[in-house]
C-alpha cells in the first residue's frame, strides 16, 4: 500500500471519529430544549452572534451568524446546531434561561448586553447581535416586568 494513501485513511477516520464526537457532544448539550412547535415563540433570530463575558477565555470564544436566538413566553433560548452546540457550551454560550432570571437587557451600540442569574451561580452577562435589537430588548424587557 502507498504511504500517502495510508496518511489520508488515518487522517480520514481521526477527522470522522472527530466528527462524531462533535455531533454527540453537540446533541447531548441541545437535548434540554424541547421541540421548537411545541413552545410560543416570539422571537426568533438563527443568525445571531453570542459571546459570554463569564472570563478572558469565553470573551475570545465568540460565535458569529450562526447562534439560534429564541423568546418564548417564558424563556430565552441560546442555542446552535449539534455541531457548533459542543463549543458553545465550552465558550458559556449555550443556554436555556428563564425570563424570571433576565436581571437586565440593554443596548449599547448595535450589541445587546444581557444579564442574568441562574440557580446557585454568580451573574452571568451575554452580548447579543441581533438583527431586529429594538424589538429583541422591547420582547424581553415586557417578559421580565
Amino acid at each position: 500500500m502507498n504511504e500517502g494513501l495510508i496518511v489520508l485513511l488515518i487522517w480520514l477516520l481521526f477527522a470522522g471519529t472527530l466528527m462524531y464526537y462533535t455531533y454527540r457532544r453537540g446533541q447531548k448539550a441541545l437535548s434540554i430544549f424541547p421541540p421548537i412547535d411545541t413552545v410560543k415563540v416570539l422571537y426568533r433570530d438563527r443568525k445571531a452572534s453570542v459571546k459570554s463575558n463569564k472570563s478572558l477565555w469565553t470573551k475570545l470564544g465568540a460565535i458569529s451568524n450562526s447562534v439560534d436566538l429564541v423568546v418564548t413566553d417564558t424563556e430565552l433560548w441560546v442555542k446552535g446546531n449539534k455541531f457548533i452546540a459542543s463549543f458553545m457550551t465550552k465558550y458559556d454560550i449555550l443556554h436555556k434561561i428563564p425570563l424570571s432570571k433576565v436581571t437586565s437587557v440593554h443596548r449599547k451600540g448595535d450589541r445587546i448586553k444581557l444579564r442574568f442569574k441562574p440557580e446557585n451561580y454568580l451573574e452571568k452577562e451575554l452580548v447579543i447581535q441581533t438583527t431586529q435589537t429594538s424589538k429583541f430588548i422591547e420582547l424581553v424587557k415586557d417578559q421580565i416586568k
